[in-house]
């Protein structure tokens, strides 16, 4: 019986980095809203915060 052997997946690169801040206080952000062509990013307070009236308005979210 032969195994298969698969090539690792590349690793996907972070989806935040410390260079994306909140668009509300600045703080580091760990979620993107896009909606109507334009993106917000939100920290996790924000993000909390906000996410029921982002989803209401049809946003996409993404988090990491």
């Amino acid at each position: 019986m032969t195994e298969e052997v698969k090539a690792p997946e590349a690793a996907l690169p972070p989806m935040f980095n410390a260079k994306d801040r909140c668009d509300k206080c600045n703080a580091q952000a760990h979620m993107r809203a896009m909606l109507n062509g334009g993106t917000l990013l939100f920290c996790g307070h924000h993000g909390n915060e906000y996410r029921v009236a982002l989803i209401a308005a049809g946003a996409a979210l993404e988090e990491g």
